[in-house]
């Protein structure tokens, strides 16, 4: 089992707020090894636990000395009656049966099947069993039974198949079927819907539509409460609609947003009804199509929106405490909401139930119940791990010290982690001492320009579109670092800049992607530091098909004796020069292979004397002393013969104290390099070479042109293509794979004479015509847009494609009178294999019925013709 924080070490016993984290109190491991806990119910009258795993055990423990007092055979969700001594456990799924467990003699009174949700009526010392309703519920199935408590018989049943869901205050049963019925208790007969406006839409269970996913009532709060959810076919909802809140005895809908309480979501997706916490309320909103996103939103008790933040989901809040618990990765971040700042983070646990009024937190971690109390625990990050080799993983960027030639320390960046060297990148240490980890996880790096006095270095981080990390500062070279998230709004950062000036003005700069979600804005933004990371102001915001300005435009400038700068083409496949400060550009190298991208542009530290530059590509190190006109390629045995999992990736110069550098260069297989620029070999290599089809084609099909046959390939296709490519002169048009086959979101559609893809990994529509022709497309469409043009009204069994799909057919094939015609029927999410090649790219599609089959390869090649 993971450790957990404790309070720090002391003769004396430490005080309940020796420190700011929940500090643990037990753990009680409970399931077996092939099994783990379900669900959790806490009984503070009676101090017990009611803890069930998933090998069909129910646990009773003593809520304060966590022994244990009972196991019984139940499995799933519980549901207590406390005034008739009955607990019910249910599993989640349709099969197995009801248990009845009397809590007083801890023994099983019996079980009902078939099982299903469980609704208490006390009044008549019933309850209530139902199920899920779905689209393929068959129309014979069960409705919602009716039991006795005390005899366990079935004494009626309500026909409507649903979750039932008990509201004393009215005497009335709801049953959650797609709507919400309303049922009477006493004939056992519906007699309403609380949601009639989902029952009338015109196509019951449509893709689109809205549906009830369950209720909640909660008498003493006077509240009834509905899940709704958009149905999806696989690729997502969006944005996910809040639950709807009713008067529990009028059953008036509540829209003012300063009566509605928070909503959170605990272990299991258990909904929790939170309260506010120091005048602030805390309330999520989330997307989830292809990608998703999260917004936390903090408003006061009027209902106006204090403050937000991208990348943040919702947690569990803890009023006592002032602190929100998160999921987060490997860990739990513990969030202050006075500064929505982390204090630090908790080992990975299902954090379930709040106990406020013991000061407990009961969280789940597999087999076992985690017990804290509300603080005491302090943080202890990882410390910097032992120096030894860079592990075999890509180096993504390479940073030196400033001041290299005195100190040696070189920083080195990894999917997710970040390596020191202080011995000029003969050993490294792994950086950790708070910064965030786990998967998906992507770190940038900057230095200070006063490292050798201030140590200082910053990183900022984000986890794919749904989280940001912020910006960190370490202010001891990498040892220890702290969260410097003060009104940093969007943390999702990739970038972060320092000033040339940081030791006099403090400033540094963050560039993040943002995503708000209501209203609609997505983009980028800059946000600025003036004093070390304390505080930040937003700079400028801009959308996803624009710009922003470079940190060097916004920054004060280096000391430089040169206007001249370069910078990589859009498309990678070559080098610009300006020499006025960036006004205009010039071409001074571009080669246009698929093979060919640029890695850095690494100019000499004295650049404005020796004019010497270095362009690093995925296969090569080239070379100008002139400024970017002639041009120079390495030559070393090193570079002869490397694969796609052994390429080039950054590179950076480091000046030496006797007024030369170093030249350090990182592979995709984890190999770093320091060389002397004097001692490389060198030969001519051309600044231009002959334009070659690139496999993107943004507009149309281009001239037909084979690619050559290739020769003994790197790369072999991946399964789903290996057939596919030996057919025919696929194999020769197509050439050498160039990249292992990934999986990436996608959708489908078929039309009357073509068929359109979505790729989210690139956010392009490709459109393939029956003439054997295909063209790509970026996806412009955003939820900010109308998902269909109302005016156009398709022949009869056609239809008008949506979202993207329908943005592309509209505005870049004319629409109705589209080469593709009408869309047959609507798009579909499943998930696309695909693998580049030299000469064009394989997927795998979808027939028309929505299934992948492994045998419908797609072969778009460079000459924008497909089969």
């Amino acid at each position: 089992l993971p450790a957990f924080p404790t309070a720090p070490p002391s003769t004396a016993a430490p005080t309940a707020k020796a420190g700011p984290l929940p500090a643990l109190l037990a753990q009680v491991r409970l399931a077996p090894d092939d099994a783990e806990l379900d669900a959790l119910l806490l009984d503070s009258a009676a101090g017990r636990l009611y803890i069930t795993d998933t090998a069909g055990q129910l646990h009773v423990l003593d809520a304060e000395t966590y022994d244990e007092l009972a196991t019984l055979p139940a499995a799933g969700a519980l549901t207590l009656d406390a005034a008739h001594h009955r607990l019910y456990a249910s599993p989640p799924y349709d099969e197995g049966q009801v248990t009845i467990v009397d809590t007083a003699s801890l023994t099983v009174l019996g079980d009902v099947s078939p099982n299903g949700f469980v609704a208490l009526d006390s009044t008549r010392n019933r309850f209530y069993v139902g199920n899920r309703l779905y689209a393929a519920t068959p129309e014979d199935a069960p409705g919602v039974r009716v039991y006795d408590s005390a005899t366990l018989e079935q004494v009626g049943e309500i026909p409507q198949p649903g979750i039932p869901v008990y509201n004393p205050l009215r005497d009335e049963l709801y049953i959650v079927g797609y709507t919400v019925y309303r049922a009477d208790p006493e004939t056992l007969q519906v007699t309403g819907d609380l949601l009639p406006e989902i029952t009338a839409q015109p196509l019951p269970w449509c893709n689109g539509c809205r549906a009830a996913t369950n209720a909640h009532v909660y008498p003493d709060r006077n509240l009834l409460i509905v899940e709704v959810t958009t149905l999806s076919a696989g690729k997502g909802p969006g944005a996910l609609p809040p639950p709807r809140f009713f008067d529990a005895t009028s059953l008036e809908e509540l829209t003012d947003l300063a009566r509605l309480p928070p909503l959170e979501r605990g272990c299991g997706d258990r909904l929790i009804l939170a309260e506010p916490v120091q005048g602030r309320v805390y309330r999520g909103e989330r997307y989830s199509r292809y990608v998703f996103y999260n917004n936390l939103l903090v408003y006061d008790l009027e209902g106006r929106l204090l403050t937000w933040r991208d990348g943040l989901p919702l947690g569990v809040t803890n009023p006592n405490t002032g602190q929100m618990y998160l999921p987060h990765g490997d860990d739990v971040l513990v969030l202050d909401l006075a500064t929505l700042s982390p204090v630090g983070s908790l080992p990975p646990v299902c954090i379930h139930t709040l106990d406020a009024e013991a000061g407990r937190i009961y969280a789940l971690s597999s087999q076992a119940l985690v017990v804290f109390s509300q603080q005491g625990g302090w943080p202890q990050p990882p410390p910097t791990g032992a120096a030894g080799p860079l592990p075999d993983e890509e180096i993504l960027a390479i940073q030196p010290s400033p001041t290299y030639a005195q100190d040696r320390t070189l920083f080195v960046k990894t999917y997710g982690k970040l390596y020191r060297s202080t011995d000029g990148g003969q050993t490294w240490a792994r950086l950790r001492g708070g910064l965030p980890e786990g998967d998906y996880l992507s770190l940038d790096l900057a230095v200070s320009p006063d490292f050798v006095r201030d140590h200082t270095l910053f990183a900022g981080g984000f986890r794919g579109d749904f989280w940001g990390e912020g910006v960190y500062r370490s202010t001891d070279g990498g040892e220890s670092w702290q969260p410097m998230w003060g009104d940093l709004t969007h943390l999702r950062v990739y970038d972060v800049a320092i000033s040339p000036d940081y030791a006099a003005d403090g400033t540094l700069l963050a560039y993040s992607r943002y995503q708000r979600l209501d209203p609609w804005e997505s983009g980028y933004s800059i946000f600025r530091s003036a004093d070390r990371g304390l505080s930040w102001t937003r700079v400028m915001t801009r959308p996803w098909e624009s710009t922003l300005p470079a940190p060097e435009d916004l920054l004060p400038a280096a000391p430089s004796r040169s206007d001249t700068r370069f910078r990589v083409t859009n498309d990678e496949q070559g080098v610009e020069r300006s020499t006025d400060g960036g006004r205009s550009w010039e071409p001074v190298l571009t080669r246009r292979q698929p093979e060919f991208r640029v890695q850095a542009v690494l100019p000499s530290p004295e650049f404005a004397a020796d004019h010497t530059i270095y362009v690093l590509s995925e296969t090569d190190l080239f070379r100008s002393t002139d400024g970017g006109g002639v041009w120079e390629r390495w030559l070393d045995a090193r570079l002869t013969g490397r694969d796609y999992f052994q390429r080039l990736t950054a590179g950076a110069i480091a000046p030496l104290g006797d007024g030369g550098y170093r030249l350090f260069l990182g592979t995709a297989a984890g190999e770093f390099w320091s060389l002397d620029p004097a001692a490389l070999v060198m030969e001519p290599a051309a600044a231009q070479a002959t334009p070659a089809p690139t496999p993107v084609n943004t507009a149309g099909p281009p001239t037909a042109q084979a690619a050559p046959t290739p020769t003994a390939c790197a790369l072999s296709p991946a399964a789903p293509f290996a057939a596919a490519y030996g057919k025919g002169s696929i194999a020769a048009r197509l050439g050498c794979p160039t990249a292992e086959a990934t999986v990436t979101a996608a959708a489908y559609q078929p039309f009357e004479r073509g068929l359109m893809f979505w790729r989210a990994d690139e956010q392009a529509v490709y459109v393939l015509d029956e003439r054997g022709e295909w063209a790509r497309y970026p996806d412009r469409w955003d939820e900010s847009q109308p998902p269909e043009d109302p005016s156009l009204t398709p022949p009869a069994g056609l239809q008008q494609p949506v979202r993207g799909f329908g943005k592309v057919w509209r505005e870049q094939l004319g629409g109705p009178q589209a080469e593709i015609g009408w869309a047959l029927e609507p798009e579909l999410g499943y998930e696309m294999s695909v693998q580049p090649f030299s000469g064009g790219q394989m997927f795998v599609g979808m027939d028309g019925r929505g299934f992948v089959l492994y045998a419908r390869v797609f072969v778009l090649y460079a000459d924008g013709t497909w089969e």
